[in-house]
């Protein structure tokens, strides 16, 4: 049996193999909080405690992160799929901005320069890794069922075109 010259060529049974969601990006985000915690050992009780902070902020955080990329890795393997109940990657945007304006207090004790910081990391943080799903996706007339309070609502709904 012939083959086109430019086919391409099976690499075997892990063609289709599952990619984890959660890549080295985000679980290279746990690695700021460590040399923070070593470097307030052999300050003052105010720094430790700004900089503990400061590295409990980051590496929730980081955790946060890595359920929200799991969670929107989810979210677009379906072609029905409610929004993510907890908005987990904008919580830990703010909470990486925080992060940083504690540990840029301890190095600058100025607020202006502390805000920056925290603003900047923050809006690096959404542009690296975007913010989640915020609307559910519907098939057409699908009907659809949720917890709205106490009830349960049934809902049709028309999906939106991609």
């Amino acid at each position: 049996m012939a083959t086109h010259p430019n086919a391409v060529k099976s690499t075997g049974a892990y063609e289709k193999a599952p990619v984890d969601p959660v890549g080295a990006r985000s679980s290279m985000l746990f690695i700021p909080a460590i040399p923070m915690v070593f470097k307030s050992l052999n300050e003052g009780a105010v720094a430790l405690t700004v900089m503990l902070i400061s590295a409990v902020m980051l590496t929730l955080a980081a955790w946060l992160l890595r359920g929200g990329l799991t969670a929107e890795a989810e979210y677009n393997a379906r072609k029905v799929a409610h929004r993510p109940a907890l908005p987990r990657k904008p919580i830990s945007s703010v909470l990486t901005g925080l992060g940083i304006a504690f540990a840029a207090y301890r190095s600058e004790p100025g607020i202006v320069a502390t805000i920056l910081y925290g603003l900047a990391a923050a809006g690096l943080h959404v542009a690296a890794f975007g913010i989640d799903p915020l609307r559910s996706r519907w098939i057409f007339e699908r009907l659809g069922y949720f917890i709205d309070g106490k009830a349960i609502v049934l809902l049709l709904r028309n999906v939106t075109k991609e």
